[in-house]
């Protein structure tokens, strides 16, 4: 059930119709928080997905802040669980950070964004160690990004330090893919 108010919602995402894209991803939203609490380690994965979903639909409509507070939830959720041994749920969580991080951005909070993708940095690359390599390249990207608002905010230093990360990343990627 919680999948078709997914895929409508989906639907109603590509035809531009924000509102009832809300209202579908509200639906699976309420319905994965149920199925959470019976079968978490099989449901967080999807239950993550249709938070991520959501928050874009807010977004789309420029409701910055119902994303954020959509995100915020999300991203305490699933740091919330003290078992990581899944590698969905491992990236789910970087990807919140991600989320949370564009979100501010966008608010125009340079510093915060930038703390949040320096997590999700460290959260893909944790992925990359433990599971597979190509969540390393997300992490390169993130830290990257983490550079970008390190120099909104002056903080030149760590720019560069993130900057020289990312490319310490990439250039290992390259090197494993020759």
């Amino acid at each position: 059930l919680a999948d078709s108010y997914d895929n409508i919602g989906d639907l109603h995402m590509r035809k531009g119709e924000l509102e009832p894209a809300e209202q579908s991803y509200e639906q699976a939203r309420r319905i994965r928080e149920q199925l959470v609490t019976y079968y978490p380690m099989i449901q967080y994965p999807d239950y993550a997905c249709t938070m991520q979903k959501l928050a874009k639909a807010y977004c789309a409509d420029k409701s910055l802040f119902q994303a954020l507070v959509v995100i915020s939830n999300l991203a305490e959720t699933l740091c919330s669980i003290d078992t990581w041994e899944d590698e969905n749920l491992l990236v789910e969580r970087a990807n919140a950070y991600h989320n949370k991080a564009l979100i501010l951005a966008e608010l125009g909070n340079s510093k915060d964004a930038r703390d949040l993708m320096l997590m999700a940095a460290q959260t893909y690359s944790d992925a990359g160690n433990e599971y597979d390599i190509r969540h390393k390249e997300a992490a390169a990207a993130a830290f990257c990004m983490a550079g970008n608002y390190s120099c909104d905010v002056n903080d030149y230093e760590q720019a560069e330090s993130l900057f020289k990360s990312a490319l310490s990343i990439s250039k290992r990627l390259y090197i494993a893919g020759q």
